[in-house]
């Protein structure tokens, strides 16, 4: 199973935001969210729609040019503010011909989302529709994360209420994407050190919220709409404090993949859990150790998956991060990495440590994207891998 290398790299600013504790969630979050932007047939890099090209012609270590292949569109936040803190993009997810991003700085942090709908003439510069926050609260951050598949769209807004945390359901119907939400999943535990609904993910039937603390929410689509109590709940196995079980969650079919990054002193650790004829277990099928074994790699800080392909990012890993690809044979999915991609492959001579290379992770089909924030200030880098 080989990955053969494109890379794009792209110039944008990374706001960090001021409120206390805000700088190491937004990077956190900047990483794992381009997670959900990949599709067939293409991806969605800092506000960039650019298809997936042939690797063939690759270069053996990353460009740093603009693009590598053609952009077919550029979207830029609709009603930018003057303080410049929207965060336009620090969520994003495609499905087919719907695009999600998320604005979660927007209107002094209440939030706000963007649903773009890919018509005859290609993706239109502004949303089809956009997405307010319900509650309209100071610091409820609705879109951090977001969602989607076919036609269901799920936005995130940790920061809200006491609990805190709520997640939105959005159901398309006959006269398009609805305002309003279809369904409000409130955060089930009234915990203050959750953050519910700071990664979510959606395949089918299944929606999964995570809550960032040590726990993480599977819901259920039943002959009567979505369900507003988990199915399943699933718990830190570890459970040691201040894991982050739940900071990334990923979904596809009968796979659930949730990561705990900071878990062994922020070395990481994975689970997945494999739906049965019983239903979904709340002990992992499968547990992925950090490779590397070593402190601060934050390994499963972002984490994909794609029916047999698993991806989860290390970000920390010296130099520069790593990501990991695991590939399910006859026997289940594998306790060691099929593909281990290291950014010390890529990087230039001289080129210094600390490029987050793996702080984002996609996969779609054969397609894997991996991102880095960047060795240069203001300068971001997706690597694209064909199997």
């Amino acid at each position: 199973m080989g990955y053969p290398k494109l890379s794009l790299t792209a110039a944008r600013h990374l706001s960090r935001g001021t409120q206390g504790g805000r700088v190491r969630r937004v990077m956190r979050r900047r990483g794992r969210l381009i997670c959900g932007t990949v599709a067939v047939a293409g991806f969605l890099f800092g506000g960039a729609v650019l298809p997936v090209t042939s690797a063939s012609a690759a270069p053996s270590r990353a460009v740093q040019s603009t693009q590598v292949g053609k952009l077919v569109a550029t979207l830029h936040d609709p009603a930018p503010s003057s303080s410049s803190d929207d965060e336009y993009g620090s969520s994003m997810a495609v499905s087919g011909k719907t695009l999600v991003v998320g604005a979660d700085g927007a209107n002094a942090f209440l939030g706000l989302t963007h649903i773009y709908v890919k018509g005859a003439s290609g993706w239109p510069k502004l949303p089809t529709t956009t997405l307010h926050d319900p509650a309209q609260t100071f610091y409820d951050l609705f879109g951090e994360s977001v969602a989607v598949a076919g036609e269901t769209v799920v936005v995130g807004a940790p920061g809200e209420g006491a609990s805190p945390g709520v997640a939105y359901v959005y159901v398309k119907g006959a006269a398009g994407w609805p305002a309003t939400p279809t369904v409000t999943l409130p955060n089930p535990v009234a915990n203050a050190n959750d953050v519910f609904g700071i990664s979510v993910a959606v395949s089918g039937t299944t929606i999964v919220v995570g809550a960032g603390g040590n726990s993480a929410y599977i819901y259920a689509k039943g002959v009567t709409g979505w369900s507003t109590t988990p199915t399943v709940t699933l718990q830190d196995p570890a459970a040691t404090p201040n894991d982050q079980f739940g900071t990334s969650v990923a979904v596809s079919g009968k796979t659930v993949v949730v990561g705990a990054y900071n878990f062994n002193s922020a070395a990481g650790v994975t689970y997945v859990y494999t739906k049965g004829a019983a239903g979904w277990p709340t002990t992992p099928t499968v547990t992925l150790q950090d490779p590397a074994a070593t402190g601060r790699d934050y390994f499963g800080n972002s984490v994909a998956v794609s029916g047999t392909t698993i991806v989860v990012g290390a970000y920390g890993t010296t130099p520069g991060g790593a990501a990991y690809i695991y590939a399910k044979d006859v026997t289940g999915w594998p306790t060691t990495p099929t593909v281990t991609l290291l950014a010390a492959a890529y990087m230039a001579p001289g080129t210094p440590a600390g490029g987050a290379f793996g702080l984002a992770a996609a996969v779609s089909g054969t397609t894997a994207i991996i991102s880095a924030l960047g060795y240069n200030p203001g300068l971001g880098t997706a690597y694209i891998y064909k199997a």
